[in-house]
């Protein structure tokens, strides 16, 4: 995963056992590039983007299907679970947030946009 303030890119994928080397972009097997945006709307709503390419070398069709059902399906749970960490982020605005291994990379983020919007 690459951060840049303006978007998220997404490498994933994978290979058959004992073929290729997995961190090795000119592998073979099965590849994801997606690219998410998140556009700011008001104080507290946004616009969220997501594209993805994939390289399936058989049933294409099949394959889109699934690859865009499964995101779905993955947004979906997240839509869940981030609004109501917004809520709670509302809830509790004069509570410091904790840094967690787990979210360090979130956290990160938030302080790189943070300073970006204060300078």
């Amino acid at each position: 995963m690459e951060f840049c303030p303006s978007h998220l890119g997404i490498w994933t994928g994978a290979v058959d056992v004992n073929t290729d080397v997995v961190d090795d972009h000119n592998r073979g097997g099965f590849h994801m590039h997606g690219l998410h945006c998140v556009t700011p709307e008001t104080s507290e709503s946004c616009h969220y983007f997501w594209t993805v390419a994939t390289n399936p070398s058989t049933n294409k069709e099949e394959t889109k299907v699934k690859v865009v059902d499964q995101t779905r399906f993955t947004f979906d749970e997240d839509k869940v679970v981030i609004e109501a960490q917004f809520k709670n982020m509302q809830r509790f605005n004069d509570h410091s947030m904790i840094d967690i291994h787990v979210v360090s990379g979130a956290n990160q983020a938030r302080k790189i946009i943070k300073r970006l919007c204060e300078s």
